[in-house]
């Protein structure tokens, strides 16, 4: 990993964004948080991403890890490839899905989790869509995005920007509002303002001199590019 990660794309985003993203190379590059997101048994809480997979050999790759276990462990959010698209899998032991609806390879969708622990309700919607399942939902950890821990080869490889997090799970209108007809927004002015906000582009991140920080915007839990 090196300056180059921070990468000029195509994801055309409303102003004042710019159209950088960060690049996921696969070769043990993922992001911690400098505060791990701790949740209870029955806590609720929504992620959003703009994402942009690259399929090279993985048809696993993992996106947003919940513990530093297997990634057929608890609560592992995975990318799985087939056919030239890509769809969500959620790992639980109490349960797994994965969505109908897909994603194309090498091509900017939106991805948002939404779960209600204790009732164990869970939906996932990718550029606005929604695709549920109802499974039980263990407490959860988050403390990585794009690390497979166990397994470094299926770390993720692509693109991420935007990244969000809310401790509530937002409706169906917020999420379709988040997808905002495919044009990234200003989070700071949604209509629930993210608990935590990553927009991943060259204002808000900077290099160190051996990783990339990126900032969080809202509550200063920066999260961290490492390898």
């Amino acid at each position: 990993m090196n300056t180059t990660n921070l990468i000029q794309s195509n994801l055309t985003k409303t102003q004042p964004f710019s159209n950088y993203s960060m690049f996921y190379d696969a070769v043990d590059v993922y992001s911690t948080f400098d505060t791990q997101i701790s949740l209870g048994s029955s806590d609720s809480f929504t992620w959003s991403f703009w994402i942009k997979p690259v399929y090279n050999s993985i048809s696993d790759m993992v996106l947003l890890r919940a513990s530093a276990t297997s990634i057929t462990a608890n609560n592992t959010m995975l990318l799985t490839y087939s056919g030239g698209n890509w769809r969500i899998k959620w790992d639980n032991a109490s349960g797994n899905f994965t969505t109908g609806y897909v994603m194309p390879d090498n091509e900017w969708s939106h991805v948002a989790l939404s779960i209600t622990q204790g009732t164990g309700t869970r939906y996932a919607y990718i550029n606005g869509v929604q695709d549920s399942a109802n499974a039980a939902v263990a407490g959860i950890t988050s403390q990585w995005l794009g690390f497979s821990s166990q397994n470094t080869t299926n770390d993720f490889e692509g693109y991420l920007s935007q990244c969000a997090y809310w401790n509530t799970n937002l409706s169906t209108t917020e999420l379709a509002a988040l997808y905002n007809n495919g044009v990234p927004q200003d989070l700071r002015d949604f209509s629930v303002q993210p608990t935590q906000y990553w927009p991943m582009n060259e204002k808000y991140n900077y290099w160190d001199g051996s990783n990339w920080i990126n900032r969080d915007i809202i509550n200063g839990n920066d999260s961290t590019m490492v390898n």
